[in-house]
């Protein structure tokens, strides 16, 4: 791997280590064959100087596993930072199109699941290599012993080979295909939390939770199989080495009765054998992980490898106002051209227009000028040059963008206004935010410039304008802004109309609003992407019919007639979530693995057994037959454990897979019963992926091997005992001191595990925020700053691994040494007492054998307990959030709403969002008689739609009431209700499907019929036959293949579908231009007739229109009447009217 190249040094020392670890470890069988030959066979020497080796080689492999642990740890994690920050920083150079072909939840996997591989398969390379250098030194050492016993071990290494070529050709595919589908589902996770307050509102949960139950079950279908697919091979290296021991028993056996060999090298030829158990099986387990892990970093490396389409050219830009030019552009993102023959010059210093329909090509224009897309033919020129001959970061930092979505990084308000020009002063951040109308709300924040904010605390127009002070900060040379004012009260939308007229810099705005049009030098009308007309506002009009009407100078008065809809609106069922354990509800399966890792963990307590009987029943008796019959015996052994590994290996591998499914359907499920107001969305996605496969992880790769050990362990003990109980407790005597090694390494390691988990989960928050709010990033040239912070959010989490490493480098090697201690005392012990004839040599053969089952599995726990530990703080954060109650408890005994509802009444409502400091709304009392429309107006942030999602009970109010046809809508059956309510939110979200499937959203029954009538009913099926594939055309993810104001459409039809009773329209229309606001509107109106209506409207014609109209002032009920009243009164509802656009008519 290409990533290691940079650590050398710290892998030669971590394989020196490990090979040296290998060499005591290989010496130590030798120096028992020396002892028992010598002393205990024919007392030629004394056995101190053997158990004074014996103790030195102990220290020496202790001191050499302590250092290959731990730099062998670190430089797998220093490896997977490395790579991981390669695959971020990779993602940071994808453009806009390149993203979205990827996805963001692969983009997410590849970064968060599949990186980890790295580290997974790194940490136990060092000792791979040991293990194979054993594998190189006990054969050596083998043939020193006894040439014709090593020629029969080698015989069976084919079947080794065999093994890992399977391994290769078989394994390998199955595993991409697991990760594949893992992928996936991590991006209908993303998708399903981004557009949460949809599925919510429109009762969808059971719909999604099957969506992603689907996803998941792929998941648990494709690991199932490569665990068939490793179950038929990797048993097949395990069984290798057991086979060998048979082999060696039989062979051994027969040349010891004649003479050829002596016991001593009969014992050490068994221990060399035993000793290659554990290593072999790790191999194994390492050879099918490492297929896996290649399909993982595959997907890494690919992401790695991909080189933008945007290449940056050698040209900067002039320092002042720039020109802009296009000459014959066409442009298209799939296959239809969205910009066709587009030619138009802008002067430096000019203010420019571009307007249009929904679709007409405004936004992609804009696009084109920043170099979020290439032309697709044509020539674009900025400043003279044309875009791709510019260098980007000099693109970026003379041009300012606003986004028509706009999005605001994690942060302060100053942090966020001054993202284009981090090192600008507090005076230019004030002046930014005074020309955004944003300056007085910031300073009656709690900490002023310093509060820090998130996108679910702030209205749609606080978002508007944070993102617009941000984008005239830099003092651009070129400004684009998409829709500027859409989400603005009228008062502050004519004071940025003022300040934008008074720039000195090149301005385009894509917009259809009167009030920017009237103020720009000319105006672009665009129709189907072609330039239609070119002049100033009053030219166009004089002699433009399309103007006009684009204008509502010409709007049909007729309405659409009320469709009939065939259809018919029933409540989704409601799947009660499960609370019988994940475990109990599979411990069949459990048990059955169990039983079957019993069995075979008893073929590894009895082989040793089988070899210590043949030796004194069979050699030292001089009886062939019945060490032939014990050689049958050990044969059946190995079959046998071949036979249940294989079929544990798939039993658990399948039951572990059923939990895991069990467990992200419970998450998702209760993530979803938590609703939008569960705001932290990069919480939830880290515990339905790396949560969960940390979980997984640990129970497909580290605990059967963890399991086969421990059992090993006990069954060790348990043979012991029954052999020889003086010397069992002597075997036993370094457990106590093994106990208080573990309570010292529990007590500092797991807050240690526990703050690399937090440090992973702020990391894949951060990230995920990133990669949705990418275009930001590159559009102010803050990648490298953006790839910096992520890694040093990373560095936490890897400083947090390396100093686990430590403590397990000095934890587990210190059980080795225990161990070796103890097998020399036992060495001594069981010397002395067969000179005393108190003990037989077989005896003290097996307890050898024995006493490496008891102490060699501390490997396999030490590589074991790393993923315990990281699975069990997923397992305590995954309860710790399946225990967290919903900001709206269901009754319990839920009321059912008429299929008739109408009558709202908000009474002394107050509501303060959780972790804020000041109320949204504060004593707010309405009444809302059914069938009649109230608008609410007032400024962005005066609590507009925060009242809206009282009524949809997104939040349940902190004081007062919210009524429904006089019953508090606590008392009703949520779901139930939301069905009879339609709502179009202020940010339309889209699921990444077809137009006719996002219409169709909240009644999937409806016919295609319905679904165009509904868009009928809204004034949008011209709009929408005239998209490449009609109803058929696939929207994206959020909908970011179609423009704000179809997206609002498709909002609008979907809701118009349901027919709801009550209708809840959040500036449902503010990304429309007049024309098809005005037919939208008239549609609606008709299609409305007889429902109750609650629209949030900064366009003041629009509320005109009410029956009734609301002022919200500071989170406070100003004044309540009709358009006439408040007009009269002179209060608030006057101060907002005053420009052309909005003097009443």
């Amino acid at each position: 791997m290409r990533h290691l190249r940079g650590h050398r040094g710290a892998c030669v020392l971590a394989t020196a280590a490990a090979l040296a670890a290998t060499g005591f470890a290989a010496a130590l069988p030798l120096v028992q064959q020396r002892l028992i030959d010598r002393t205990v066979v024919t007392h030629a020497d004394p056995i101190a100087p053997y158990l004074v080796v014996l103790l030195a080689f102990a220290l020496g492999r202790f001191a050499a596993t302590a250092v290959r642990q731990y730099w062998g740890g670190r430089t797998a994690l220093d490896v997977q930072r490395e790579l991981r920050a390669d695959v971020v920083a990779a993602v940071h150079r994808l453009d806009e199109s390149q993203r979205v072909g990827f996805g963001a939840g692969q983009l997410l996997g590849r970064a968060t699941g599949d990186v980890c591989y790295a580290q997974g398969l790194l940490d136990p390379l060092p000792a791979a290599i040991g293990n194979l250098a054993l594998l190189a030194a006990s054969a050596t050492a083998m043939v020193l012993l006894s040439p014709v016993l090593t020629g029969l071990v080698l015989a069976v290494c084919p079947l080794l080979v065999l093994a890992v070529h399977l391994a290769r050709s078989r394994i390998f595919p199955a595993g991409l295909a697991a990760q594949q589908r893992s992928a996936e589902l991590t991006g209908r996770v993303s998708e399903v939390l981004d557009g949460l307050h949809v599925v919510t509102a429109f009762g969808r949960q059971d719909h999604e939770l099957a969506a992603i139950e689907r996803h998941a079950a792929a998941v648990r279908t494709a690991r199932i199989r490569t665990a068939r697919v490793s179950a038929a091979i990797l048993p097949l290296m395990s069984a290798v080495p057991l086979a060998g021991q048979v082999g060696v028993l039989g062979i051994g056996g027969w040349l010891a009765l004649r003479h050829d060999i002596s016991l001593g090298t009969f014992v050490a030829f068994v221990s060399y054998l035993a000793q290659l158990v554990g290593p072999v099986r790790a191999l194994a387990g390492l050879v099918g992980y490492a297929q896996e892990a290649r399909a993982g970093l595959e997907r890494c490396f690919a992401l790695i490898d991909v080189q933008p389409r945007l290449q940056d050219g050698p040209h900067g830009l002039p320092d002042q106002a720039l020109g802009v030019a296009l000459r014959n552009v066409h442009f298209c993102y799939d296959a239809e051209p969205v910009l066709r023959d587009v030619s138009l010059t802008i002067a430096p210093g000019e203010y420019v227009a571009v307007a249009g329909p929904p679709g007409s090509g405004k936004s992609t224009l804009l696009r084109l000028l920043c170099r979020r897309y290439d032309a697709t033919a044509g020539c674009v020129r900025v400043g003279g040059v044309d875009v791709r001959a510019l260098n980007g970061e000099a693109l970026h930092r003379a041009v300012g963008v606003l986004t028509e979505v706009p999005q605001l990084m994690p942060g302060s308000f100053q942090t966020n206004i001054a993202y284009g020009a981090p090192d600008a002063d507090h005076a230019r951040i004030v002046a930014a935010a005074r020309a955004a109308g944003l300056h007085d709300f910031i300073l009656a924040s709690p900490d002023g410039y310093q509060t820090r904010i998130s996108d679910g605390e702030l209205s749609g127009g606080q978002r508007q304008r944070i993102a617009l002070a941000r984008a005239l900060l830099p003092e651009p040379k070129l400004l684009l802004l998409d829709d500027p004012t859409t989400a603005v009260d009228a008062v502050t939308e004519r004071a940025i109309h003022r300040h934008l007229r008074g720039l000195a810099t090149t301005r385009v705005v894509a917009t259809s609003r009167p009030d920017l049009l009237r103020t720009a030098d000319r105006v672009v009308l665009l129709e189907s992407g072609r330039v239609a007309d070119i002049g100033t506002h009053e030219e166009l009009q004089a002699r433009s019919s399309a103007y006009r009407a684009l204008l509502g100078d010409a709007v049909p008065t007729a309405p659409p007639q009320e469709p009939a809809f065939s259809h018919l609106v029933t409540a989704p069922a409601v799947v009660p979530p499960r609370r019988s354990g994940l475990f109990r509800a599979h411990r069949k399966g459990f048990l059955a693995g169990l039983s079957l890792l019993a069995a075979g963990t008893a073929t590894d307590v009895l082989l040793p057994l089988a070899v210590g009987r043949g030796v004194d029943s069979g050699v030292n008796a001089g009886q062939l037959g019945i060490l032939l019959a014990w050689v049958a015996a050990g044969a059946g052994l190995v079959a046998l454990n071949a036979l249940s590994t294989a079929g544990e290996t798939v039993v658990t591998g399948r039951t572990c897979e059923r939990v895991l499914f069990g467990l992200r359907r419970r998450t998702a499920q209760h993530a979803l019963a938590l609703g939008p107001a569960e705001r932290d969305r990069g919480r939830l996605i880290t515990l339905l992926t790396a949560d969960v496969e940390a979980l997984s992880h640990f129970l497909r790769n580290d605990l059967p091997g963890a399991l086969v050990s421990a059992v090993s362990t006990i069954g060790a003990i348990t043979a012991l005992s029954l052999m020889d109980g003086g010397l069992a407790l002597l075997a036993l005597a370094g457990v106590p001191l093994v106990l208080l090694a573990t309570g010292w390494f529990r007590r500092r390691s797991t807050p240690l595990y526990t703050l690399a988990r937090e440090s992973l989960t702020t990391f894949t928050t951060a990230l995920r925020e990133t990669i949705s709010r990418l275009t930001v990033v590159q559009l102010h040239g803050r990648r490298h700053d953006s790839v910096t912070e992520l890694g040093a959010h990373d560095r936490r989490y890897r400083d947090a691994r390396v100093r686990t490493h430590l403590l397990t480098a000095l934890y587990f090697p210190f059980v080795e040494l225990v161990g070796a201690v103890t097998a020399a005392v036992v060495l001594a012990a069981g010397a002395a007492r067969i000179e005393d004839g108190t003990l037989t040599a077989g005896v003290l053969v097996a307890f050898v054998l024995y006493l490496d089952s008891l102490f060699a599995p501390v490997q396999q726990f030490a590589q074991a307990y790393d993923g315990y530990a990281q699975a069990a703080v997923a397992v305590r954060r995954l309860r710790a959030f399946l225990r967290t109650e919903p900001a709206v408890p269901s009754p319990r005994q839920p009321l059912t709403p008429s299929q008739h509802l109408g009558a709202v009444q908000f009474n002394q409502v107050r509501m303060r969002y959780p972790g804020t400091q000041r109320d949204a709304l504060s004593d707010v009392s309405l009444d809302v008689p059914a069938g009649s429309t109230l608008a609410v107006v007032g400024a962005s942030g005066a609590g507009k739609s925060t009242l809206l999602k009282l009524l949809l009970r997104f939040h349940d109010p902190c004081e007062g009431q919210v009524l429904v046809d006089g019953v508090d809508l606590r008392s009703y059956d949520v779901r139930l209700l939301r069905r009879q309510i339609g709502f179009v939110p202020q940010e339309p979200y889209l699921f990444g499907r077809s137009v006719l499937d996002n219409i169709r959203y909240g009644c999937p029954d409806a016919s295609p019929r319905d679904a165009v009538a509904a868009a009928r009913a809204v004034g949008a099926h011209e709009v929408f036959e005239a998209l490449p594939d009609g109803y058929a055309t696939t929207v994206g993810v959020g909908g970011s293949a179609l423009s704000a104001g179809q997206r609002q459409l498709v909002s609008l039809a979907r809701a118009r579908l349901l027919a709801p009773a009550i209708l809840v329209l959040d500036e449902a229309t503010a990304n429309l231009d007049p024309r098809t606001e005005a037919r939208c509107q008239a549609a609606t109106a008709a299609a409305c007739a007889g429902r109750t209506v609650i629209l949030v409207a900064h366009r003041l014609h629009t509320a005109a229109r009410a029956d009734r109209i609301a002022v919200l002032e500071g989170g406070r009920l100003a004044e309540v009447g009709t358009h006439a009243e408040l007009l009269a009164a002179h209060g608030h509802y006057t101060k907002l009217w005053g420009s052309p656009e909005t003097t009443p008519r």
